[in-house]
């Protein structure tokens, strides 16, 4: 577990895992307001994570750990906007801030 932002960040079971549709990745932010699901999006993966187009559930999760902290502080600033609802990470989280 880390902790950002004043957020603990949890997986579910033993890891986070792929989303039913196999179009994302699956894992939980807890605070102090309570837990909320979140998930990236296969799209946003492949194009700010290296998760090659077509990669099997191994490759997708092995993406999710190796961008996990960014994923996590881009997952707790958009909870911090929408307090308890779900949290869609995509392709628009993670491009060009400038």
């Amino acid at each position: 577990m880390t902790t950002r932002t004043g957020f603990i960040v949890e997986t579910i079971g033993l890891e986070s895992r792929l989303a039913p549709d196999g179009k994302g990745v699956v894992f939980t932010l807890s605070g102090r307001g309570g837990s909320v699901e979140c998930v990236i999006t296969r799209e946003a993966l492949e194009q700010y994570f290296w998760l090659p187009p077509g990669a099997g559930e191994a490759r997708v999760l092995q993406a999710f750990t190796d961008g996990r902290k960014r994923i996590e502080a881009a997952a707790s600033r958009k909870m911090l906007v929408h307090a308890g609802e779900r949290v869609v990470l995509t392709v628009a989280d993670f491009g060009d801030r400038r």
